[in-house]
């Protein structure tokens, strides 16, 4: 097969194309006449061949028109469903026009062939384009559909209705080729006219075999790689979306669950920023607001359960736990008792005035808070249980002191019981213990004979021994380990009593009402939603950007696909031809 040089040099009988234009500058020559006219001819041979490719292009552009334009009624049941295939891209404008090849006459005897199926079912629509969207491309259009208007008539006889497709989809490439022909001088003569046409339109065909093969195809293989890596990468960024999103939902649902204590389907949805001028500072504190409108009440019901069941085991009203009966009010009120007696006796022993002695006995740390729970008058109990409950609620102050006068009961009974049961290596240890306890039995005995406490038990603080004394460590540490401690509920106490406990207001649920640590709670909330909500959104436009480029590899593919046939289509003619 010969090269698209030799046939345009031997059979078309055409000076070969100039890649640049001529540059008198570069044409040194000592006689001057002969390089002045050698750029002459250059500066024809350079214009003539431009002329050459805007010819080839308006034949192309004409065919174009007419091929976009072919109105095709297929029936299913008579037609091939390969016919259809392969003259779509040809009919459809838009994926015509992405072909920077010119229609080579190979090429229009198939799509003669194809059209020729489907006999008296094809039209041609002459008309205003309704996709022409610029003034050039009218222009255009107007331009192409006067050429076929005027042509057909001056061809074809106006009266002739059997119009033979090969003959009409082939005048706009033979005109250009003997306009070509006849810019440079070549074969004037009818019958050396047709031949050396039929030789430009095989040229013409094997130069655009050469940029296909070289240049076309290779392009849209690479494009088509390139969306294929780009399809994979997306893929992998959409799956990493989608694993961080359901990472932050079980984050949010299981935050919500054992913090907030609600369904995380409850929430509200958290919105997106769609405004420029919305901050997301100012979006995740409004959202946070709407959280803690759904999460105070639940909260609030759980510290009453919780603080109901801690009081309860100061006050002495009945509950049961696992079968078994847990009240540690008296032991403790019996330890407080214990606590200030030794107190007083200590200070008794101390030598210093009576006035002194006085202000430093008012000033003591009494433990009057924690006494003030365990203190319980049989009559009124339900009630006093009442009260506590609403002062260990409400009152930070009161949780505060509370905790603190436990902590200091549990240190003293602690050192009180180690010196008791401790053993001096020394033979006065014994007597001075000895003398200290029946000191501390004659002060008890001097000052609570007779007395008894609230609950009519007689205080017996000289008969206090050592078990008694871990009795009462026991219930105190008891105690203080339900609200101090590090178990999950000690903790969740503590969480609460920080987020909600605190006087409610009318406005149980209105921003001025949250506390700081509620406020923080519902930040953490909104944020965790805000990433998933983030995550979610941009999952779905990774998603829709997926489909996308799913879409151009599929009309990549396409056109790949066409090209390979019009390269098999243009090589079966040439082989033919030549």
């Amino acid at each position: 097969m010969e090269t698209p040089f030799q046939l345009r040099k031997n059979r078309c009988g055409l000076p070969p194309l100039l890649a640049f234009p001529p540059d008198p500058t570069h044409n040194i020559s000592d006689d001057q006449s002969d390089s002045d006219e050698q750029t002459c001819r250059g500066k024809k041979l350079w214009e003539n061949q431009l002329k050459e490719l805007e010819l080839v292009n308006t034949a192309n552009r004409r065919i174009r028109w007419l091929l976009s334009r072919l109105s095709v009624h297929i029936d299913t049941s008579e037609s091939c469903e390969s016919d259809v295939n392969d003259l779509f891209p040809y009919f459809h404008s838009g994926d015509v026009e992405n072909y920077a090849d010119p229609i080579t006459i190979f090429e229009l005897n198939r799509i003669t062939k194809k059209l020729n199926n489907f006999s008296s079912k094809v039209d041609i629509v002459f008309g205003p384009s309704e996709t022409s969207a610029s003034t050039s491309e009218e222009i255009e259009d107007t331009t192409c559909c006067r050429y076929w208007r005027d042509i057909i008539p001056k061809r074809f006889s106006s009266n002739n209705i059997s119009l033979r497709w090969s003959d009409l989809l082939a005048l706009p490439l033979e005109d250009a080729a003997s306009d070509i022909l006849e810019l440079f001088e070549v074969n004037s003569d009818n019958k050396g006219n047709v031949e050396g046409i039929q030789s430009y339109l095989h040229y013409q065909a094997a130069e655009a075999l050469r940029n296909i093969e070289e240049v076309t195809l290779p392009s849209l293989k690479q494009r088509l790689k390139q969306n294929q890596n780009q399809h994979h990468k997306m893929q992998m960024i959409q799956k990493e979306f989608a694993n961080r999103y359901n990472k932050i939902f079980e984050q949010l649902d299981d935050y919500c669950m054992n913090v907030l204590r609600v369904e995380s389907d409850t929430l509200p949805l958290c919105p997106l920023k769609h405004e420029e001028s919305l901050q997301d500072e100012t979006l995740i504190d409004s959202y946070a607001r709407d959280i803690g409108k759904c999460a105070f009440e639940p909260m609030r019901k759980e510290f009453y359960t919780l603080s109901d069941r801690f009081v309860k085991l100061l006050t002495g009203v009945t509950m049961e736990s696992s079968g078994e009966r847990r009240y540690y009010g008296q032991s403790i009120s019996r330890g407080i008792i214990y606590f200030r007696r030794f107190i007083e006796f200590i200070t008794s022993s101390q030598d210093i005035s009576k006035q002194q002695q006085s202000f430093d006995r008012n000033n003591q740390v009494s433990l009057e808070t924690l006494y003030q729970f365990t203190h319980v008058n049989v009559s009124n109990n339900n009630q006093h249980s009442a009260t506590c409950l609403s002062q260990f609620m409400n009152s930070p102050a009161v949780r505060a002191k509370l905790v603190s006068d436990l902590q200091q009961l549990e240190a003293f009974l602690t050192c009180r019981n180690r010196e008791i049961t401790r053993t001096s290596s020394r033979g006065f240890g014994h007597t001075l213990e000895e003398a200290i306890d029946m000191e501390w039995t004659q002060f008890c005995i001097k000052r609570g004979a007779n007395q008894t406490t609230a609950q009519g038990v007689s205080e017996g603080m000289e008969k206090v021994s050592s078990d008694d004394i871990i009795l009462f460590q026991e219930a105190t540490h008891n105690v203080l380990t339900q609200i101090a401690g590090d178990g999950a509920q000690a903790k969740r106490l503590r969480l609460l009593a920080d987020a909600v406990g605190y006087p409610s207001s009318n406005e149980a649920t209105s921003i001025e009402s949250f506390s700081l640590h509620f406020d923080h709670l519902c930040q953490k909330a909104a944020n965790i939603s805000y990433q998933m909500t983030f995550f979610d959104e941009q999952s779905k436009r990774m998603t829709e950007a997926i489909l996308q480029i799913e879409t151009e590899m599929d009309l990549t593919q396409k056109e790949v696909r066409v090209t390979e046939n019009r390269i098999e289509c243009i090589c079966n003619g040439l082989k033919v031809a030549l």
